[in-house]
């Protein structure tokens, strides 16, 4: 199952000039280290399309540990799936402390999991 990033709008997203209009929050819960807003559409070749959240910047702490990088979309909190950065922050807070959190990427196309330190 190989989900297709729908990149054009991936890029658009991360050049917004306005990000409050396209739902950025500063996830800076001081570890997590991103920048997060709704990702757009990744279609998949025979099913219906998914969201996940776009992480805009890259600033340090858990998100850098991982190796997140800007436009990845983070789709899946474990086996939750996530749309928006409150539902991403939501999932990762209530995770307990000391354990990698694994999440569900898309980069370029790519589908695959990082384990993000808490």
């Amino acid at each position: 199952d190989r989900t297709v990033l729908a990149r054009p709008a991936a890029q658009e997203a991360l050049q917004d000039p306005h990000p409050s209009t396209c739902g950025t929050i500063l996830a800076e819960t001081q570890p997590l280290g991103l920048e997060l807003a709704a990702g757009p559409a990744l279609k998949q070749p025979l099913g219906p399309s998914v969201r996940g959240v776009l992480v805009k910047k890259v600033t340090g702490g858990a998100g850098h540990e991982a190796g997140l990088l800007a436009g990845d979309v983070i789709l899946k909190v474990g086996r939750t799936n996530v749309q928006t950065p409150a539902e991403l922050t939501g999932e990762v807070e209530r995770r307990p402390a000391g354990h990698a959190i694994p999440l569900l990427c898309n980069r370029e196309g790519a589908v695959f999991w990082v384990a993000l330190p808490h």
